[in-house]
């Protein structure tokens, strides 16, 4: 089925994430935050899609402005110091997040459309739980 198509029985089948099966012999590790923080769910469906821009020409001045380095944030520390239980929380937002509002699920970041897939590979090592490699 094509993504957003109708099944036969009239609903949308979510293309966008994959089937729980895992294949054969790879083991799977449980994160915590499967479920959304009320915070992340605020958050997510405040976010608002702007398709539409009534603002005046933008100039080279604009994108040089906007592209230019920018301090780091404040908040940082050693990859070392990622807790299992924040690993969770961190991959959560990009996750799928559902409302009874919502014919299809939002994200938390720019998608390419609610039915189309966007994949997330992780590299980890050093982290208590998960294997070093690429997942």
């Amino acid at each position: 089925m094509r993504p957003g198509q109708r099944a036969a029985d009239g609903g949308v089948r979510d293309p966008g994430v994959r089937e729980p099966a895992r294949p054969a012999g790879r083991a799977g590790i449980e994160l915590p935050g499967r479920r959304e923080s009320e915070a992340q769910r605020r958050e997510v469906f405040a976010r608002k899609t702007c398709r539409f821009h009534d603002g005046g020409p933008v100039t080279r001045e604009d994108l040089t402005a906007l592209l230019a380095p920018r301090p780091a944030d404040s908040f940082g520390r050693e990859l070392g110091l990622l807790g299992f239980p924040e690993l969770g929380r961190v991959l959560r937002w990009f996750g799928q997040f559902h409302s009874e509002e919502r014919l299809l699920p939002k994200y938390a970041y720019a998608s390419p459309g609610a039915p189309n897939a966007t994949q997330l590979y992780l590299e980890t090592g050093g982290l208590d739980g998960p294997a070093a490699g690429l997942h």
